[in-house]
């Protein structure tokens, strides 16, 4: 993609001021020099491409045979140090006519910048340090002549008078002009648009940060390095032009909303690089969010189509170290579902799980080690535990945390179940499996509450097949195709339904909570926890403060004893508290429950002498006993009399609440009504499944069928009577199949 750059070879350095010397015999190119605005407002578009057509030496600089000439162009930014951005070939021969008729890459720039023209030539072919024979510089304006709608085959011819310590020594012949639309394949940004250099991102050497000059949030866009992202790339130019396309939806703008936004590839100067260095060519796209930079509070990334590892809980000690340290990843069997890869600003009860704790600690191993057990850890997580580390947010506490985590959980469980339409409306069947979801929580400037995000990403060899290539494939690679679609929905289905059932059990609860359970265990990163004791704690709304120490007891209710001798006991406090006024359309009340501390703990480490204690809490409630709410505490590393101080909230909703059936109907027509039977049947995992995956093809169907509007407003059409289809063409018109879950025919 242009000529390739590399070091610059000896020469004079860089003059303080540079020395214009350029003869051109267009008076009416001269005329249109001054008109600094025209040319500013072209640059800004487009980028300056230069063409060395030749050059005229007045002497010869080589002791004896003819030169072999070959030109540098460096461009001095003002205020910046020069760089090298071209480098022509090697005229072997040309002596004091060389020629090179060579066009070099397209740079940005700015009118005022300098273009330097440095004319060398070999000695003894590429083992000998090149000769100088003379230097030209000209601003861009002056380069480009006025000429802001030719490029640069077509621009009139300017002439350079090449200097060397004030000697005239020859000329120079280019061409300038503007590049006009990209010859690469891809969109281009100008790098202008950000601050200069780029920086690469902690933790990474493919992504830089972008900071867009001028914008409120500058960290909303990032660079992923073009070299590594190839397979990429022409991805992301399908997602822009469909993006362009604003006529007649293709079926794929159910979906580009949950795709990152993709600007095109800027070349930009990094952060670090040596003189010379050309610059990298990035994909520009939008930031999800680091933790801690602009207003990302906590991102979730999960593979979708590939089972979490198995988990080594039945493995000995010795196999699951290794299980989980050398092998990392796990293994696989099949590849369905989905399974967590990264947690950035995790709450402190999932940070204080240190993966390294049985081997002494994260602190005494190093970086790599580090990262890789705990993405091995993260890697066996349930989705249960995943929501429940998700919202709990430690900057509110009491009535101000129910209130929040309810808001955000209720946006993580519409926008899953949007994406669960949208994938069953898109009009050809993807190859996605293996691709990335990233779930964000960002604090927006003008609200306190956080907002969720949901984008896929991360597309590898992922490919975006159009209606009409899918019909040009064979019917045996349709049905395969067909087929990874239809376990990639599954995957999304899954997801969303674990969501569903934690807002359930969380949230749901419109009657009472009779009872929690406290079980303390020592924690083990690499295998099953060990069991130390419970206490059960009654809850009475007409006893509305509770601390009680309770005696921890073993499964055949037997008291357990501390490594001291004496009885291991929990203390825990519960109050009861009604919501206040302003919030009362949801919730009517919660209880908050406190673990304090315990006392008096066995070891059940034996190598060092001590436990890691942490609690799991368990909550249940209902008419019936219907709801079960687990959360777990913070470990607290070799320690038999932890103390804890954390709350939970069990919140209590109130009867016939419908902010959760808003949200649903509007991103999945048709599913709110059918919200409480689900639940009702999601004991049955399996089958609870299967009638939530039916019944976000049935909200799709009624969209497709025009018995209700697009996931954006609320449904007006009644229940459907027939199964819902999807219309995949498989070669065959009697392969069409009913959408029940997961499971399917031939599509």
């Amino acid at each position: 993609m242009g000529c390739t750059s590399s070091k610059a070879e000896a020469g004079p350095a860089a003059p303080a001021t540079a020395t214009t010397l350029l003869v051109t015999g267009s008076k009416e190119a001269k005329a249109v020099v001054g008109e600094a605005d025209a040319v500013d407002r072209a640059l800004h578009q487009q980028s300056l491409v230069i063409r060395v057509a030749g050059a005229e030496l007045y002497r010869s600089f080589e002791t004896f045979g003819k030169m072999d000439p070959f030109v540098v162009l460096e461009h001095l930014p003002a205020g910046g140090r020069p760089r090298e951005f071209a480098r022509t070939r090697t005229d072997w021969g040309g002596h004091m006519k060389p020629s090179w008729d060579h066009t070099c890459r397209a740079v940005e720039v700015e009118s005022t910048d300098v273009v330097r023209f440095r004319l060398l030539e070999k000695n003894f072919g590429d083992f000998g340090t090149p000769t100088f024979c003379g230097e030209a510089s000209a601003t861009v304006r002056e380069l480009l002549q006025g000429n802001l709608n030719t490029s640069a085959e077509r621009a009139p011819a300017a002439t350079l008078t090449l200097s060397k310590h004030g000697e005239e020594t020859g000329r120079l012949v280019i061409h300038a002009g503007l590049n006009h639309g990209s010859k690469d394949g891809f969109g281009r940004v100008s790098a202008k648009l950000f601050e200069s250099p780029v920086a690469r991102l902690p933790g990474s050497s493919s992504l830089f940060a972008l900071k867009r000059k001028g914008e409120t949030c500058p960290e909303s866009w990032i660079g992923q390095d073009l070299a590594r992202a190839n397979a990429e790339l022409s991805f992301y130019e399908k997602v822009r032009q469909l993006r362009q396309v604003t006529s007649s939806p293709s079926g794929f703008h159910f979906l580009l909303p949950f795709l990152l936004d993709y600007e095109g590839v800027a070349e930009c100067s990094v952060e670090g690089e040596k003189v010379g260095d050309a610059p990298k060519q990035l994909l520009v796209l939008e930031n999800l969010g680091s933790v801690g930079v602009g207003r990302c509070f906590r991102r979730l990334d999960l593979k979708l189509g590939q089972a979490r590892p198995s988990d080594p809980a039945s493995k000995s000690r010795l196999a699951a170290i290794r299980h989980s340290l050398l092998e990392g990843f796990g293994s696989c069997s099949h590849c369905e579902g989905f399974r967590l890869e990264r947690f950035e600003g995790p709450p402190a009860a999932l940070e204080s799980a240190d993966p390294l704790l049985d081997l002494g600690g994260g602190k005494l191993h190093g970086e790599v080690l580090r990262r890789r057990a705990r993405k091995a850890m993260l890697q066996r997580m349930q989705a249960a535990e995943m929501f429940m580390h998700l919202i709990n947010l430690p900057s509110a506490s009491g009535a101000d945390r129910v209130d929040i985590s309810e808001k955000l959980l209720r946006q993580v469980l519409s926008k899953l179940s949007q994406l669960a339409v949208a994938c069953r409306k898109a009009p050809a069947p993807q190859s996605w499996l293996g691709s990335s979801l990233g779930l964000t929580v960002n604090f927006l400037p003008e609200s306190k509450a956080p907002e969720a995000s949901v984008k896929l990403f991360d597309w590898g060899q992922a490919e975006l097949v159009m209606p009409e290539a899918h019909k040009d494939f064979s019917p045996a690679e349709r049905r395969e195709r067909a087929a990874q679609w239809r376990q990639y929905i599954g995957s999304i289905d899954e997801l969303s339904w674990e969501a569903a059932r934690c807002y359930h059990h969380r949230f749901g609860n419109d009657h009472v909570w009779r009872e929690v359970h406290f079980a303390v265990a020592d924690f083990d990163s690499m295998s099953a926890a060990d069991f130390i004791g419970e206490a059960s704690l009654s809850l009475d709304e007409e006893n509305p403060t509770v601390e009680m120490t309770l005696p921890l007891l073993a499964r055949g209710d037997a008291v357990v004893f501390g490594k001291n001798g004496l009885p291991s006991t929990l203390t825990v406090r519960a109050t009861f508290n009604s919501m206040p006024l302003d919030r009362k359309d949801r919730f009517r009340a919660f209880w908050q429950v406190q673990i304090v501390s315990a006392d008096n703990l066995p070891a059940r480490d034996p190598l060092t002498g001590s436990s890691d204690p942490w609690v799991s809490v368990t909550a249940v409630g209902g008419k019936d006993g219907e709801f079960s709410l687990q959360q777990s505490s913070s470990v607290v590393p070799r320690n038999l009399q932890p103390e804890w101080n954390e709350s939970f909230e069990l919140a209590l909703a109130v009867p016939g609440s419908r902010h959760l059936s808003e949200s649903l109907d509007l991103v999945a027509p048709g599913i709110a009504s059918k919200f409480a039977g689900l639940m009702a049947s999601s004991k049955e995992e399996k089958a609870g499944l299967l009638s939530w995956a039916s019944a976000l093809a049935h909200a799709a169907d009624r969209v497709n069928r025009g018995l209700a509007p697009a996931p954006v407003a609320v449904p007006a059409g009644g229940e459907l009577e027939e199964p819902a289809v999807l219309a995949f063409d498989s070669g065959s018109k009697d392969e069409r199949s009913t959408v029940c879950g997961t499971f399917f025919n031939t599509c």
